[in-house]
C-alpha cells in the first residue's frame, strides 16, 4: 500500500470518527453509528475537519478523499464526499465526473437523495457556462441508469431560471427542452419528478417554452410529475393543466406512495417549492 493510499485512509478514518462522535452525542448507537445525523450535522463536521486538517491537503489529495468517501456504503459518507467536492468546485474536471458516473452505472450510487446532492454540489458547477459539459450531462437522458437520467434534468434546475442568459449560453434552453422530451417518456416516478422539477424552473425563465412542452407531452406525464411542472403557474392555470391530464391506473399507486413518503423527502419538496 503506497503512502498516498495510506494518507487517504487516515483522513477518511478521522472524518468517520468526527461523524460518529457527533452522532453519539445525538443518541446514536454502535449498531447505527450515523443514525442521528442530519444534513446540517454533517456539514458542521466537515466545517471543523476543514479547519483542522482537510484544508491543508492539496486539491488532488482532497479529491482522493472525496471520491473514496463516495465509494463507501453509508449515505452519510457519500454525502460528505459530495460536500468536499463542492469546496473544490473550481477544480472539478471531466475525470471527476467520469468517476462519479461509473459509480452510478455500477449501481453503487442510487436513490434520489444522493443523486440530487451530487447534482447540486458537483454537476451543477461543472456544467455552468460550458456548452461541451452541458451536452455531456444532457446525454445521460438516454442512459439505462435511472439516476443518471434523473441527473440529466436535476443538474440544471438551478441554472434553468436564467434561460439563455449568463451564466448560461445561447441554445441552453433548447438543450434542456430536448432532454425533457426524452426523460418525460420514462414513467418511473423519479424520472418524472426530476423532469417536472426542471420544467418548473424552465417555466420561470420562459413560460411559453413550458406551456408548449406541456401541450406536446401531456400524455406522458404522471399526476405527480405534472404537479411539479406546473406548481409555479397561476392557480387557475395549474387547475387547467391538471384537469387536461387524463387519470390513469397509476394515479392511485402514486397517491399511496405520496402518503408513505419519508419526512425528509417531504421536507425536500417544501424546500424546492420555496426556491
Amino acid at each position: 500500500m503506497d503512502s498516498k493510499t495510506n494518507q487517504t485512509k487516515t483522513i477518511i478514518s478521522k472524518v468517520q470518527k468526527g461523524l460518529q462522535a457527533l452522532a453519539q452525542q445525538n443518541g446514536a448507537t454502535p449498531k447505527a453509528p450515523y443514525s442521528k445525523l442530519s444534513c446540517p450535522n454533517i456539514k458542521s463536521v466537515l466545517k471543523e475537519a476543514w479547519k483542522e486538517y482537510l484544508g491543508d491537503l492539496s486539491v488532488d489529495e482532497s479529491k482522493n478523499v472525496a471520491h473514496s468517501l463516495l465509494s463507501l456504503d453509508s449515505w452519510v459518507e457519500m454525502y460528505i464526499g459530495t460536500l468536499i467536492l463542492e469546496k473544490l468546485k473550481k477544480h472539478i474536471e471531466k475525470d471527476d465526473i467520469l468517476k462519479i458516473e461509473a459509480l452510478f452505472s455500477k449501481g453503487h450510487l442510487t436513490g434520489w437523495a444522493i443523486t440530487d446532492a451530487v447534482c447540486g454540489y458537483v454537476f451543477r458547477y461543472w456544467v455552468t457556462g460550458s456548452v461541451e459539459n452541458t451536452k455531456y450531462i444532457c446525454e445521460w437522458k438516454n442512459s439505462d441508469c435511472l439516476w443518471l437520467q434523473r441527473s440529466s434534468c436535476v443538474a440544471f434546475v438551478n441554472l434553468a431560471k436564467h434561460g439563455d442568459n449568463a451564466p448560461n449560453f445561447k441554445g441552453f434552453m433548447k438543450m434542456l427542452d430536448e432532454t425533457c422530451e426524452k426523460t418525460i417518456k420514462n414513467p418511473e416516478r423519479f424520472a418524472q419528478l426530476g423532469t417536472g422539477w426542471l420544467l418548473r424552473n424552465i417555466g420561470t425563465a420562459d413560460k411559453k417554452q413550458l406551456t408548449e412542452f406541456l401541450e406536446r407531452n401531456m400524455s406522458y406525464f404522471s399526476r405527480e410529475g405534472l404537479s411539479y411542472a406546473v406548481e409555479k403557474l397561476k392557480p387557475e392555470e395549474r387547475k387547467f393543466y391538471m384537469a387536461e391530464r387524463k387519470k390513469t391506473p397509476v394515479d392511485k399507486l402514486e397517491e399511496e406512495v405520496e402518503e408513505e413518503a419519508e419526512p425528509e423527502e417531504k421536507n425536500a419538496r417544501k424546500r424546492r417549492k420555496n426556491n
